[in-house]
């Protein structure tokens, strides 16, 4: 049984974040994610150069997704371990509020404040490699990730899912974004052009969450003789260089073992239906594909909170 669709009426666009920023839909953010590593204060005055806050991950769904990015946009820098997250607890109640001033993200509870001999674990970090979120001294130097609101639409006009999404397509809701499942096998570029005949481009998997919910959509909507099909992932400008067809950033990667193989000729993924695992396959091979159109568009930019005096002054009496 495929898993209920959600379908509301939005503000149809493209969304793209401006420089290196990552899209989240659901968050309806652009998230920056900076190796350098800073105190607490100075990150959060850094976020708010850009018009955002430090990353409010006030719940497990944001805080997996952050851990994940990090870890791929991080992997280049042996240095970072940990990161800041904008979370304070300044008053040293154990409730830790956020940089950003916004009714819908709660107070978080953390319980690990590690060892607080000197009273100055007050502001949260997250460790690179699992998405606990923890008190650590606000004075120590780490990485941070930035949270700003997704640009707003340029246009007026609203319309529903229905006349949103080309026919023949469907809309999954968590991703705001329409998919269409083709059965008949074509070779990589005939694929991507017969997307793009309908405004749409080769699927991208752009976090494990929604490689997990399309796995179950492609083995019901596939037929039983389709067992892989074509992704968007392909290395044919540069070899050994893997890039989206729709150039959002290559943030995650479900790699079979021994993948991408070094073959000259095998400069296209594909995805197992039966493992939802990824190859590197001949692009003039014939399969199955996923078109996928994005309608991310967030119509309201969420309230936001001028700096917090209180940094400045902890600043100054540190």
């Amino acid at each position: 049984m495929l898993p209920l669709l959600v379908v509301f009426s939005l503000m149809a666009c493209i969304t793209a974040c401006p420089g290196n920023g990552l899209y989240s839909g659901i968050f309806k953010n652009c998230y920056y994610f900076f190796p350098e590593a800073v105190d607490f204060f100075t990150a959060e005055m850094e976020c708010q150069k850009m018009g955002g806050h430090l990353a409010s991950a006030n719940n497990d769904e944001e805080a997996r997704m952050i851990a994940e990015y990090a870890v791929n946009v991080f992997a280049a820098s042996n240095e970072v371990r940990e990161f800041w997250l904008g979370g304070y607890d300044f008053d040293n109640s154990g409730t830790f509020n956020w940089t950003v001033d916004d009714n819908t993200v709660d107070k978080m509870w953390i319980l690990d404040r590690l060892a607080d001999s000197d009273g100055q674990y007050f502001c949260t970090s997250s460790k690179l490699w699992h998405n606990k979120r923890f008190a650590s001294n606000c004075f120590l130097a780490k990485a941070y990730v930035c949270a700003v609101d997704a640009p707003l639409c340029t246009t007026s006009a609203e319309k529903s899912i229905h006349e949103q999404c080309p026919h023949g397509f469907i809309y999954i809701e968590p991703f705001h974004t329409c998919y269409k499942f083709f059965s008949n096998i074509i070779r990589f570029g005939e694929a991507e052009n017969s997307c793009r005949n309908l405004k749409a481009h080769l699927l991208s998997v752009r976090s494990d969450f929604e490689r997990k919910f399309l796995d179950g959509f492609a083995r019901d909507m596939f037929p039983s003789t389709v067992r892989d099909f074509w992704i968007g992932l392909s290395s044919q400008e540069i070899f050994g260089i893997w890039r989206w067809n729709d150039h959002s950033p290559l943030i995650f990667h479900n790699w079979a073992s021994g993948e991408p193989s070094n073959n000259l000729t095998d400069q296209c993924a594909l995805m197992s239906k039966v493992t939802s695992k990824w190859s590197a396959v001949n692009c003039f091979k014939e399969h199955a594909y996923i078109c996928a159109l994005s309608l991310d568009c967030p119509t309201h930019p969420k309230n936001k909170v001028k700096f917090i005096y209180l940094f400045v002054f902890l600043h100054l009496m540190n």
